[in-house]
Order: structure tokens, then C-alpha cells, then sequence
């Protein structure tokens, strides 16, 4: 499964990440921390059903359009397993 998610590097030095589609994030030090934390929370939320989730702030959808079409930066999907 493949899911929308902003990945950004925050002044304080964090990640942020923020799923698109369900709104879903999670924050870390590193981006393997980050992604490692943003998968536990999906799982978390997944069990409970993600039909209840809603998506993510249209803010977060606004910016993840605009990151997709500047080549400088970096828009991805992350992968997790189902």
C-alpha cells in the first residue's frame, strides 16, 4: 500500500511527517525514526479502522501538490506493508 505523505525537516531540527490521504503523523529525529513512528501509528489507527480516519488538513494536501511539482524538492510515497 502505497500512501501520500509530506516529509519535511522542521527549524528544531525534527521530522515531521503527514500522511495525505488519512491524517496520520508522526515526528522524529531522523527520517528512519520518523517513518519507523509514522508506520506504528497507521498500524495503530489501521486496527481501529481507517474508515473513521479522516484526511489530512487540506494545508498538508495543498502543500504535498505544490512539493510534487518543484523539482528541488523530494515527494514520495511511503510503503506499508498490508
Amino acid at each position: 500500500m502505497a500512501l501520500k505523505t509530506l516529509l519535511k525537516k522542521s527549524k528544531n531540527g525534527c521530522w515531521d511527517a503527514q500522511m495525505i490521504d488519512y491524517d496520520i503523523g508522526a515526528q522524529g529525529s531522523s527520517i528512519q525514526e520518523v517513518i519507523s513512528r509514522l508506520e506504528v501509528a497507521f498500524e495503530l489507527e489501521k486496527k481501529e479502522g481507517l474508515e473513521d480516519v479522516p484526511a489530512a488538513p487540506e494545508c498538508f494536501g495543498n502543500a504535498w501538490e505544490m512539493a510534487s511539482r518543484n523539482e528541488s524538492h523530494s515527494v514520495f510515497d511511503i510503503r506499508i506493508q498490508e
